[in-house]
């Protein structure tokens, strides 16, 4: 799924674009802290953007519109100031590697909650990226994330009966 590619893309490998806000889609949205979005608002009216949003342009031609990958509280707070454009990495990736890029995302920024890294583990899983690309996306051991596939897939959802961080 992953391929044998280097997944670091030299800036000069990198295309950025100002692109309309209201040409832009989530495909999986996610609930945020409010006092977590309100300090990033904050900074945004006070400081700018500090870092551009990424986007899939993969539909782009049939749909007129990008995918998020991520950036998804920028993007709101740029389209509660009404600011009509935004700063964005855009990609061109099929869904599995756009997700995979999200993941890492939101796993160099935050850790997330055990039970919101089994569901993405169990997804990526499901969509055939294999145990040892996941090892090498999560820096996780094969046992701790063959634990949170079998968890997933034996139905578990409650966050104590989860692997430990550790």
């Amino acid at each position: 799924m992953l391929g044998d590619d280097n997944p670091v893309r030299p800036m000069g490998n990198r295309r950025f674009k100002l692109i309309p806000v209201d040409s832009i889609i989530v495909p999986n949205p996610r609930k945020r802290c409010e006092e977590q979005f309100k300090e990033i608002m904050r900074s945004i009216r006070e400081v700018g953007l500090q870092k551009p949003i990424m986007v899939n342009e993969r539909h782009f031609q049939t749909t007129g519109k990008y995918e998020l990958i991520y950036g998804q509280g920028r993007w709101e707070i740029y389209k509660i100031l009404g600011i009509e454009y935004i700063w964005a990495e855009v990609v061109d990736e099929d869904e599995g590697k756009a997700y995979i890029l999200s993941l890492v995302e939101n796993i160099a920024r935050s850790r997330p909650q055990p039970i919101e890294f089994a569901k993405a583990i169990i997804k990526m899983y499901n969509s055939g990226v294999t145990i040892s690309e996941l090892m090498k996306i999560t820096g996780r051991s094969k046992s701790n994330l063959q634990d949170y596939i079998t968890l997933m897939k034996k139905g578990g959802s409650r966050s104590r009966y989860l692997p430990n961080w550790s």
